[in-house]
């Protein structure tokens, strides 16, 4: 969804004469040698360029962040809160160029997600056609882009939820930058991805290196994704995050992250889609090694969405969560209301309950509770464009 900012239609040239004198004569005609320049360009191929974004906000209560309740303005319970720009030439062939430019927003403090990326989310060109599509830049991992938004869009909650911590890169807020990645074709429903993130460290070509390759598959009303990420160096707040105080061998601070040699991830979907409804189950596996240790997580979500009315949708999403010996159960009920294809209200209610090892429940992006379970309530406005 996006609103077209740019045409390449309007009136006629007007004729202008050619029987002019004098300094005023040569104003014009570099004038009109400058606007004929100008308007060449789009005369290869039809552009447009579009501009598109998600505001999502709403009251939240949590009752327990470090021992304490919390009433706020929340942004983003929903989706992603978004601001973008996409454009697209066809150059005619079926050859097409294109760039995206997307920055992660909060709609409660008018700040970008990352203050220091104009385009935290997406800054990429690509060219697509019958080989497939090829694209440069700062990209989501292949993780976001295979599981939640290709098994369930536009609800990209509907089958899975953000996991403690977000190792695995569902809620997309690790981007793979200095990046290249290639897409085949449509062959029989399957299409196949590589993306490749330069360290661009002299004398080390593995260090800050990222690597994403995944598959899916399209059959009727069924998805089915497959995907294993690599990244390097990356810095992970255990403690902070999840409230484990141990990892790797060796006691965790809260603020203070460790930097992994490798996260590795793999994950696999599968979704079935209805004239009404959407049903879906999705597995990822996080290894990490750092400090000379290693450390695993597994996340199993089981979810789905039901239209009962044209206005009014329902989704659930349980997910069990592992972490070495500590484990989350998560229970997410959400009841949407659209009045119209852009605008809708949700009430979303989220439960987290913590056992084994881990002492402490921890919702991604909520914080650290103080014992063993959470609950989180939001009612909130979502609009697209």
């Amino acid at each position: 969804m996006g609103r077209d900012i740019c045409t390449r239609t309007g009136p006629p040239a007007r004729r202008v004469s050619t029987i002019t004198r004098g300094r005023t004569s040569m104003k014009h005609c570099s004038a009109l040698w400058l606007a004929a320049g100008l308007c060449a360009a789009p005369a290869f191929g039809q552009s447009s360029v579009v501009i598109y974004g998600t505001v999502d906000a709403g009251v939240q209560v949590v009752d327990d962040i470090g021992g304490r309740s919390r009433w706020s303005l929340g942004s983003g319970a929903m989706q992603p809160e978004r601001f973008g720009l996409r454009g697209v030439e066809d150059m005619g062939n079926g050859l097409k160029a294109d760039f995206r430019l997307e920055t992660g927003i909060l709609t409660k403090s008018g700040r970008q997600v990352v203050a220091d990326r104009l385009f935290n989310r997406e800054a990429s060109l690509g060219l697509s056609g019958a080989f497939g599509s090829f694209r440069m830049g700062r990209m989501p991992d292949l993780m976001y882009e295979f599981i939640p938004k290709y098994l369930s869009p536009p609800a990209l909650t509907a089958i899975v939820a953000k996991h403690p911590g977000n190792w695995d890169n569902y809620a997309s807020q690790y981007q793979f930058g200095n990046s290249a990645m290639y897409t085949t074709p449509d062959f029989g429903g399957f299409k196949l991805a590589a993306q490749y993130g330069f360290g661009e460290v002299p004398g080390d070509s593995r260090r800050n290196r990222n690597m994403s390759v995944g598959a899916t598959y399209t059959a009727g009303p069924w998805r089915t994704a497959l995907v294993a990420s690599e990244h390097r160096n990356r810095p992970v707040d255990i403690a902070g995050r999840m409230g484990l105080t141990q990892a790797f061998g060796v006691t965790l601070t809260p603020g203070v992250a460790v930097t992994t040699d490798t996260v590795r991830n793999v994950a696999v979907g599968t979704s079935w889609r209805g004239a009404s409804t959407i049903v879906g189950v999705a597995y990822s596996r996080t290894r990490m090694s750092a400090l000379g240790g290693d450390a695993t997580q597994h996340n199993v979500d089981i979810g789905g969405a039901w239209t009962y009315a044209p206005s009014q949708t329902v989704q659930a999403t349980f997910t069990h969560s592992r972490f070495e010996g500590a484990r989350w159960n998560q229970l997410k009920l959400v009841g949407i209301y659209g009045f119209s294809k852009r605008t809708s209200a949700y009430l979303l209610g989220q439960y987290q309950r913590a056992a084994g090892d881990a002492k402490f429940a921890a919702m991604q992006d909520i914080g650290v509770a103080s014992g063993r379970s959470q609950t989180m309530l939001t009612a909130g406005i979502i609009h697209s464009f």
